[in-house]
């Protein structure tokens, strides 16, 4: 299935208002990068050079994705601030992606053309830890959702935080400027955004010791892959206070390299992680499969070459990693 982008050129009536409209569309950008499955990039930027110019560039998982983006309140609230900031001109296209090839070459000298030669192979597998080699997270917070008579979604917002990583105290700790003792106290102007009341133990159910089990499928797949020549790692959004108890429910001699948020100081979907992992494993993006039961964590990875898997299913996600490892 092809990538759709989008590309435009607005130039503004005012050009002393064209850094104002700018910012005036972040939160519609954050937004739309946050809430819309399939979209990969959505950019809206001041031109460098022409001074009443903003730069349009959006790409899109495929056509199904950018059409439910034309019925989201995002596409709307975006069309309504540029209208009435007042548009001197717009030109805009779409392009369907038909091919993909890294820009540099393994020496890191550029390459113009797509060669008819196949994809590089996949020399790394990176697998997230919840969701993928352990049942989800988010059944705990499926309990405390019932427990407090409100939705998934919303007891994920005020516990683990939105899906963009910002300030939320869970993101915090996952980046090792909070300890997990810390996270339950700063919990409530999250909770009071959705007049919640909290009882004090949300973060000690979702952690609690024996809420999840090991997928053994995944697991019993991840142990073959260095027989077969392939890097492991494992890359996770955690806590320090919780590696004791990771050492426990899986053995980390599996991997050739521990991604750890807290360790690196970023997570995902933030880029520094995969960066890192990218370094850490010595392989190129575009050499690397990654499975993920988030799919926001996917759209980093994506763009910048990963091949990634969307764990909805064990049984479905290994074979499509078999199937990525042996396109044959």
């Amino acid at each position: 299935m092809s990538h759709i982008a989008v590309e435009a050129a607005l130039v503004v009536a005012d050009q002393s208002q064209r850094d104002a409209i700018v910012a005036s569309s972040a939160p519609i950008q954050a937004a739309t990068r946050r809430d819309e499955p399939g979209c990969l990039v959505y950019s809206f930027a001041a031109d460098a050079v022409e001074p009443d110019l903003i730069q349009v560039y959006e790409l899109w998982d495929d056509e199904q994705s950018l059409a439910a983006h034309f019925l989201h309140p995002n596409y709307a609230a975006m069309r309504d601030l540029l209208h009435s900031a007042g548009l001197k001109s717009t030109v805009s296209r779409k392009l369907r992606i038909d091919a993909t090839a890294p820009v540099y070459a393994p020496d890191r000298s550029p390459i113009a053309g797509f060669p008819d030669a196949p994809r590089p192979r996949i020399r790394a597998v990176v697998f997230d830890f919840g969701g993928v080699l352990i049942t989800p997270l988010t059944n705990q917070v499926g309990t405390l959702a019932g427990r407090h008579n409100t939705s998934l979604e919303e007891m994920l917002g005020v516990v683990i935080g939105p899906r963009d990583s910002g300030e939320h105290p869970w993101h915090r700790a996952e980046r090792g400027e909070l300890t997990v003792d810390e996270i339950q106290d700063l919990l409530a102007p999250w909770a009071a955004e959705i007049g919640l009341a909290l009882h004090g133990d949300e973060v000690d159910v979702v952690l609690a010791p024996g809420s999840y089990t090991i997928v053994a499928p995944m697991v019993e797949r991840l142990a073959r892959l260095r027989g077969e020549g392939i890097r492991t790692a494992l890359l996770t959004n955690t806590f320090r206070e919780f590696r004791p108890t990771l050492e426990t429910i899986i053995d980390l001699s599996l991997f050739d390299c521990l991604i750890e948020s807290y360790a690196v100081a970023a997570r995902k979907p933030e880029p520094a992680i995969y960066e890192a992992t990218a370094a850490a494993l010595g392989v190129e993006h575009w050499e690397i499969a990654y499975l993920d039961d988030f799919e926001q964590n996917l759209g980093t990875a994506k763009a910048l070459g990963w091949t990634v898997i969307h764990v909805t299913d064990p049984v479905l996600a290994i074979a499509e990693l078999d199937r990525v490892l042996d396109p044959t």
